[in-house]
């Protein structure tokens, strides 16, 4: 992207009412790698006013030839996908705002409240553990404890789920 200090950065140079550009901008410009900057050099057709001898790019010329070459099929293919884009994000925008507006979706504070109350639950429950389990165990077997134990964690997961 072109920014206010490219100017300042030397990324460009005003020469003869022409705009030069180093290849990182044209680059951007165009969203291509250097490589494939450097193979467009390498074409025959590449105008070779658009380089000068520094090593700047007239990004208008480089332009044009690209309009030529494509026949603006490469540039109207950009803006036609990102029109569609554009109108995919607005499709789910829409379809999440009318799920809002029919009642299929919860807001975000309702998720966190419904959750916060499940992890309480929990809690509360595990808490009891400690006082529900020694009377529970008394006079069992370690064997028979497994059996005890997973009783009442069944039952706070069976609490959890109904919440």
């Amino acid at each position: 992207m072109i920014t206010a200090n490219a100017l300042t950065d030397n990324l460009f140079q005003v020469e003869n009412g022409n705009f030069l550009f180093q290849s990182k901008m044209v680059c951007d410009f165009f969203t291509i790698s250097r490589e494939t900057l450097n193979n467009w050099k390498e074409q025959p057709t590449f105008p070779p006013s658009a380089i000068t001898g520094n090593g700047l790019y007239d990004l208008k010329a480089v332009y044009q030839w690209r309009m030529t070459i494509t026949g603006g099929q490469e540039f109207n293919e950009r803006k036609l996908s990102a029109e569609v884009r554009t109108k995919e994000h607005k499709a789910r925008v829409a379809e999440i705002e009318l799920a809002q507006l029919e009642g299929s979706l919860i807001s975000r504070d309702e998720v966190i409240a419904r959750s916060t109350r499940q992890i309480n639950v929990v809690k509360a429950s595990l808490l009891t553990l400690p006082k529900q389990l020694p009377p529970a165990l008394d006079g069992k077997d370690k064997r028979e404890w497994s059996s005890v134990i997973f009783k009442h964690v069944e039952t706070i997961l069976k609490r959890f789920s109904a919440e």
